[in-house]
């Protein structure tokens, strides 16, 4: 034994089984908890799924593929604006003509989680102009997906990122 630590020796208990079971009971104790609150932080923030069949939209990729192709030769060309969260439209076809006549419904997703899904229906205020007509969007960033339909052709869809300030 070193002369120099004998009396620091004197001051520690040694250590026993019961010490080191007390320090392994608590060490996966404060694992636990961290991992509990990591979990409860996790699932309150983002509920994890982000697609109810996303199997049965991979073995459709081809047809959307093709709906893409499709509405693609149609010309049409949209502006869409944002004015203090009311959603508008303006839709011209491949000549810059306003196209008249659709029904346009829409829905306003949050990108991060899927609370506050909001449903647009959008009404024709003048030729080729179409308006949302619910209160405004809240404040945030919002993904909406358009869906414009006329009389004898598939639907056409327009997929549209906005940030609505405060």
């Amino acid at each position: 034994m070193n002369i120099w630590f004998w009396p620091l020796s004197l001051l520690r208990p040694p250590l026993t089984g019961r010490h080191v079971l007390v320090f392994l009971i608590a060490f996966f104790a404060v694992i636990f908890a961290v991992n509990g609150v990591f979990l409860f932080v996790s699932l309150q923030t983002h509920p994890g799924v982000t697609s109810t069949d996303a199997y049965r939209k991979g073995l459709h990729f081809n047809r959307e593929l093709d709906r893409a192709d499709r509405q693609r030769a149609r010309g049409w060309k949209s502006e869409i604006s944002a004015d203090r969260g009311v959603m508008e439209i303006r839709l011209t076809d491949k000549s810059a003509r306003p196209v008249s006549g659709l029904r346009i419904n829409a829905v306003a997703r949050r990108p991060v989680h899927d609370r506050g899904d909001t449903e647009l229906v959008l009404r024709e205020i003048e030729t080729g102009r179409y308006r949302a007509d619910r209160p405004p969007l809240p404040p945030g960033r919002w993904e909406i997906v358009f869906t414009a339909m006329e009389e004898g052709l598939p639907p056409y869809r327009i997929e549209y990122s906005v940030q609505v300030p405060e």
